[in-house]
């Protein structure tokens, strides 16, 4: 049985938060089959998986984070867009769908996304320029060259 506040969550975004916090609260050990023995609450558990150092959690943190309400997620902005620059290609792609999602929300992450516009790995460029497009940032303003 999952509690009323998971399920109101659950009906924004079809299986995404279940597969999330299951499998976050699974390596937090608080996961038993379908029943929570504890429940932590979603921002300390993205909070820690944005920074675990596995990276199918920190993916799983950022898609989180981009299916929270707007209101929380928007204090983890600046963990997301760090992400972008991650060496696992999973984690960056679901830190810039966390960073899209969140839509103008996401608009403190500007400046970081600028400065990765001219990061050695060029997968890292194009995410970066990607979220900045879809944030509607104008990329003809002050954006250095891509290298």
């Amino acid at each position: 049985l999952k509690p009323s506040w998971l399920k109101a969550r659950t009906s924004r975004s079809v299986g995404l938060i279940p597969r999330s916090v299951g499998f976050i609260w699974s390596r937090m050990g608080c996961w038993s089959g379908s029943q929570a023995q504890c429940l932590p609450p979603l921002s300390l558990q993205c909070a820690n998986g944005l920074k675990d150092t596995d990276p199918s959690i920190r993916s799983q943190a950022a898609s989180l984070v981009g299916a929270l309400p707007v209101d929380e997620a928007k204090t983890f902005v600046p963990e997301v867009a760090a992400l972008l620059a991650d060496e696992d290609q999973n984690v960056r792609s679901a830190a810039m769908t966390a960073l899209v999602k969140l839509g103008p929300a996401a608009s403190s992450a500007v400046s970081v996304l600028i400065e990765m516009l001219s990061h050695s790995n060029v997968s890292v460029q194009t995410g970066a320029e990607f979220v900045l497009i879809a944030l509607k940032y104008d990329v003809a303003e002050g954006i250095p060259e891509l290298t």
